[in-house]
């Protein structure tokens, strides 16, 4: 069981639900959506993206091609992303705290708050034109930053709270070298990411060590809300892995929570 930390550094949560492409699943087809959903549920604010190419993949045409339409909550925190292969739905560190997961203390986590959305969408679509969605993987991303000073004073304190950095500190001369990390394995069933970089900055511009790490696996014959909990359980243990508990003691995060 990994430790709950009193103040996580976390900054980002992404869930993602794979589907077969649903090519009326446009930006006007999005806007119709949207154009019901903004008043009743906060989602004021819209834009268009490229679209993520990654697997399972879009297969492109001719014309334009698709595009990802973005639904932006008032608070700016919710993001629902969509286009014509998938849903991502984001949490992002704003002015408030994290909401954790899974549900907490009463109140609705990610996960919660992101199958709300995928259910929604999906109905939407069923009474529109006729065909629910129906994801068949998924995917989940937290994004943790280790920002100076708060976190760390200098490189040889973070080689104390990083296991992985202090290695590379014995053999560099510069002392802080740049950081640059990528793992990436299959483990019990799951692809699992792993990114480390010191090339990022913290939310008032302040040097930060980025975690980011990532699994997907095909939904299975469990609920969706079963394998997220699942894969939330692979992406805590390799967060929780790269730190040094007993050399932090998990003041740096504020302690654990009891």
């Amino acid at each position: 069981m990994v430790p709950r930390l009193e103040a996580p550094p976390i900054v980002e949560v992404v869930c993602g639900f794979f589907f077969s492409p649903v090519p009326a699943l446009d930006p006007l087809f999005v806007g119709k959506y949207w154009a019901e959903k903004k008043e009743r549920h906060g989602y004021p604010m819209r834009q268009l993206h490229p679209p993520v190419a990654d697997r399972p993949g879009i297969v492109f045409g001719d014309g334009v091609g698709p595009l990802r339409s973005w639904l932006v909550s008032a608070s700016d925190e919710y993001v629902i992303q969509i286009q014509p292969d998938r849903l991502y739905f984001n949490w992002r560190r704003r002015s408030g705290e994290y909401p954790h997961f899974r549900d907490h203390a009463g109140n609705e986590g990610v996960l919660t708050k992101g199958l709300r959305e995928l259910g929604e969408l999906s109905d939407f679509c069923a009474a529109t034109l006729g065909q629910k969605l129906s994801p068949l993987r998924l995917e989940l991303a937290k994004i943790d930053q280790l920002v100076q000073p708060r976190h760390f004073t200098d490189f040889r304190d973070l080689a104390k709270l990083v296991r992985v950095v202090a290695p590379v500190l014995s053999v560099t001369k510069s002392g802080e070298p740049m950081l640059n990390l990528n793992i990436v394995e299959a483990r019990d069933g799951y692809e699992v990411l792993f990114q480390m970089t010191n090339l990022a900055l913290g939310p008032n511009g302040e040097p930060a060590v980025q975690f980011e790490t990532r699994t997907n696996a095909e939904v299975g014959n469990v609920s969706i809300r079963e394998k997220f909990l699942a894969m939330n359980d692979v992406v805590n243990e390799v967060f929780f892995g790269m730190l040094d508990d007993a050399a932090s003691g998990w003041r740096r995060f504020g302690g654990v929570k009891s």
